[in-house]
């Protein structure tokens, strides 16, 4: 299937936030969120491909975007029906990460996860929260990354040697300065999702935290995609 209009669930002609992340119910473009109803009949055997791109850097730390791929034999959502069922998902997209190498001195455990992790010495007073940690981490003395979601732009966890304490169980030493992921311009980047649908209609369905932008998404079809160069998976 080329990039054509024909294909693009949402056209990035829109700035999405969560006042323009409601999902379409027509087969006509929605001029208010660039989204449209694809009506597909139905995907080959082997699936199809949906690209998610977000070009641009997010205007709020914490914001993140949730996207799914939906199928319907029914455009419209009547009252008391879930007609629309999602056959297909996106990461859970946050605005701005933070990635890190870190040597565990206390062992982290799971519940670490969602916990604000504090860098006691930096000058910024890092307080983002922790995605991800390397499960090395649960031994004390193990070596692995650890991803955080900024909060503000005092997260920038720059000093090398730094303990970094988790407001949950586990602290650790940092190694060198934390980077910006997935991109160093916090912008996060290409997504591809492979899916099979049997219903007719087809579309995106986007959730964007209140506060801030995510920009100029857009998401279309592609059969046999070959994943962009700046795909990422959180």
């Amino acid at each position: 299937m080329p990039n054509d209009y024909y294909g693009v669930l949402i056209d990035g002609s829109i700035v999405i936030t969560s006042s323009t992340d409601t999902p379409p119910v027509s087969t006509t473009r929605d001029a208010a969120t660039g989204a449209v109803v694809i009506d597909l009949k139905k995907t080959p055997a082997k699936g199809i491909c949906a690209v998610l791109n977000l070009p641009s850097k997010p205007t709020t730390y914490a914001d993140t975007l949730t996207v799914t791929i939906e199928e319907s034999d029914v455009l419209a959502e009547p009252t008391g029906l879930k007609t629309w069922q999602a056959v297909a998902a996106f990461p859970i997209i946050n605005a701005m990460l933070m990635v890190m190498e870190a040597t565990a001195t206390t062992a982290f455990v799971g519940s670490d996860v969602g916990n604000v992790l504090v860098a006691t010495t930096d000058s910024g007073a890092a307080t983002g929260v922790i995605v991800w940690y390397d499960p090395a981490l649960e031994t004390i003395g193990g070596k692995g990354k650890i991803i955080i979601a900024m909060a503000d732009s005092g997260d920038d966890y720059s000093t090398a040697g730094d303990t970094l304490t988790s407001a949950g169980t586990g602290v650790a030493t940092q190694g060198a300065a934390a980077i910006v992921y997935p991109q160093g311009g916090g912008i996060p980047g290409s997504f591809v999702v492979r899916f099979t649908a049997t219903k007719r209609y087809v579309r995106a369905n986007m959730t964007a935290s209140a506060g801030g932008s995510f920009g100029l998404v857009s998401c279309y079809l592609q059969d046999n995609a070959e994943f962009p160069g700046t795909v990422t998976h959180q």
